[in-house]
């Protein structure tokens, strides 16, 4: 019997334990999560910023009529818009979609459609092909301002979850201690103040083992000695 009690009493504890446990277990992955999100959003800042260099130096090179390294540049400028727009798990790379980025992304794809045309042909004069390219170089800052906007968002939520875990700890250990000194401490202090009492020759003193005591102490053969001191004296 005693050993049932013992039982309920650690099915108690752990039942009070369980939800915050669980909800600390929750917010952890959660800030794993959002922690992997903004790696994934800093390589895309990284990405997006070496497209707005890669956007001045192809200026340059049309400016000079440099024709293979303005292919070369025209090429590596489309695997970096490729990368933004499926992401690299491997880096990790994501681009944080929402309305705002989606559309600065279609319009610096736009930027893109007409900029990579004139390295195929005369650009012209030099005064068009400056404002185009910073016209172009506009709509990338703006395309990654939108990415740390978002990642933002992202920081304080990682922050908030954080400040869970650490609120869920402390409250958890807070609960668990109340509840150590209810169902253990309290009915043993108890038993051991009766027994005293019994020794020291006051036969009415109550035995600490009643129903709810018993049954948060854990132990009835503590009671069983309680009343055989109460015989014995």
């Amino acid at each position: 019997m005693a050993e049932q009690r013992q039982w309920r009493l650690g099915t108690q504890l752990a039942l009070i334990a369980l939800p915050f446990a669980a909800l600390t277990l929750v917010a952890i992955v959660l800030t794993l999560w959002v922690s992997w999100q903004l790696d994934g959003g800093a390589a895309a800042v990284n990405e997006a910023g070496r497209l707005r260099m890669q956007a001045y130096r192809l200026s340059l090179s049309i400016a000079t009529g440099d024709a293979p390294t303005v292919a070369r540049k025209v090429e590596a400028f489309d695997e970096g818009l490729a990368v933004l727009r499926r992401g690299d798990p491997e880096r990790p790379l994501f681009m944080p979609w929402d309305d705002t980025v989606r559309t600065r992304f279609a319009s610096v794809e736009r930027d893109w459609a007409r900029f990579r045309v004139l390295g195929s042909g005369d650009p012209g004069d030099g005064a068009r092909l400056r404002t185009q390219t910073a016209e172009f170089s506009a709509h990338i800052d703006a395309l990654v301002d939108s990415i740390e906007v978002h990642m933002a968002r992202w920081t304080a939520f990682m922050h908030l979850l954080q400040s869970s875990v650490l609120a869920l700890v402390i409250a958890g250990g807070a609960t668990l201690l109340a509840a150590g000194h209810r169902f253990v401490l309290e009915p043993v202090a108890q038993l051991k103040d009766a027994i005293q009492q019994l020794q020291s020759g006051d036969f009415d003193a109550p035995c600490a083992c009643g129903e709810g005591s018993r049954a948060r102490a854990g132990n009835r053969s503590a009671c069983l000695n309680c009343d055989d001191s109460r015989s014995h004296y």
